[in-house]
């Protein structure tokens, strides 16, 4: 008898210690999901995690110049061709590439050109350095300039250039803009001037 009375009264604190449990834990894993919960809805208003790409933004490339090749060839007394090849990314569509190199004697203006067979012209003003005409650029970001200069020391720095030219969609632009003033007169330090890369 008296054996179970003490079962009865075990199985009494054994369901009344389980309900207790039970409670407890209910307890902590709803204090727990508030907290995450709250920990989240923080984040979110912070804005996208580190790592997760913004949705519904295209991505513009970054501005990078460089010049692959430079091939020269004698076309006359004093004059050279000179051909640049280069790749330029993110170029925006009114922006144009030039190649510059300082101008050994900026007191004297120098014979430049361009074109298939590209004839001298003498260059408008001596100016701290020469410009050359703008590169056609295709839609890989191939870039290309042919250039005949004269009375050039055979070994110069010669610097491509990404120069903004202020045309916008909303003014008109020349398709082959002419030599920037300020280019031929601050080289690689004009205001306009976006990227640079340098082919010694």
């Amino acid at each position: 008898m008296e054996v179970r009375s003490y079962l009865r009264r075990l199985r009494r604190w054994q369901t009344l210690a389980a309900a207790v449990v039970t409670a407890l834990l209910a307890l902590v894993g709803t204090v727990v999901g508030a907290v995450i919960t709250s920990s989240s809805h923080d984040d979110d208003s912070a804005g996208p995690r580190a790592g997760t790409p913004p949705m519904g933004r295209e991505s513009t490339p970054p501005l990078s110049l460089g010049i692959t090749s430079v091939t020269e060839r004698a076309v006359g007394p004093g004059a050279r061709e000179y051909e640049f090849v280069g790749r330029v990314a993110g170029l925006p569509e009114h922006w144009s590439v030039y190649v510059i190199v300082e101008n050994p004697a900026p007191e004297l203006p120098r014979p430049v050109g361009s074109g298939p067979a590209p004839g001298p012209t003498v260059h408008s003003s001596g100016g701290r350095w020469l410009v050359s005409p703008s590169a056609t650029v295709d839609k890989a970001g191939r870039w290309e300039v042919r250039w005949r200069v004269e009375r050039l020391p055979l070994k110069v720095t010669w610097r491509a250039a990404v120069f903004d030219n202020g045309c916008d969609r909303e003014k008109a632009c020349s398709a082959t803009p002419a030599s920037p003033p300020s280019l031929v007169d601050e080289g690689p330090a004009a205001g306009g001037v976006r990227a640079t890369a340098t082919f010694r």
